[in-house]
């Protein structure tokens, strides 16, 4: 004969109530996907801010408040004439600093 318990419910958390609702919590995991999606495209590969922006659902004025923690794969454009200074995000640290004019 089948018994009548049923499971026991899986607790919830003080970490999944962040994952969900916290916005550093859940911006930083979007950052870090996004950079994953640059590094499967290529691994120099780079978005404009604005452009990883839309492919992570982050807007930039919420992106600039990370900028300094992922510091490593971003690269400002030198000012070229009237040409105005952009973001690039970078799929690896190594690509950002040779694009920064760095060594590897």
């Amino acid at each position: 004969m089948a018994s009548n318990t049923s499971a026991k419910p899986v607790a919830r958390t003080i970490a999944d109530w962040k994952k969900n609702h916290d916005p550093d919590v859940v911006n930083v995991t979007k950052i870090k996907a996004g950079i994953e999606q640059l590094r499967k495209i290529g691994l120099q590969h780079y978005e404009y801010e604005k452009e990883f922006c839309t492919m992570i659902g982050v807007s930039p004025s919420i992106i600039g408040k990370y900028r300094e923690r992922f510091a490593g794969h971003i690269v400002l454009s030198p000012r070229i004439g009237e040409q105005r200074q952009r973001f690039g995000w970078f799929a690896t640290v190594s690509a950002a600093t040779s694009a920064r004019g760095g060594k590897v």
